[in-house]
């Protein structure tokens, strides 16, 4: 299973993604890109687009096989 931590403070992820966590920073103050720290795996601007973003890796994970074997019907 994976796991992701979603914060809006920055430097609270960094511990997540050292245990393999990916990490979704709630970027609400507008940082620029290049002051958004290199373990942020993935930035977005609300809380409710962290929510699809997840929802949209989750779905992507259950269509692809796993170890050669067919995905299962959903």
């Amino acid at each position: 299973l994976g796991f992701a931590m979603v914060e809006d403070t920055m430097k609270n992820l960094k511990a997540a993604k050292e245990h393999g966590m990916m990490t979704i920073f709630i970027n609400r103050k507008g940082l620029p890109a290049d002051q958004i720290a290199d373990y942020v795996d993935l930035t977005v601007n609300s809380s409710k687009e962290a929510v699809s973003a997840i929802f949209m890796n989750n779905n992507a994970h259950e269509k692809m096989p796993l170890c050669g074997l067919p995905a299962p019907e959903v």
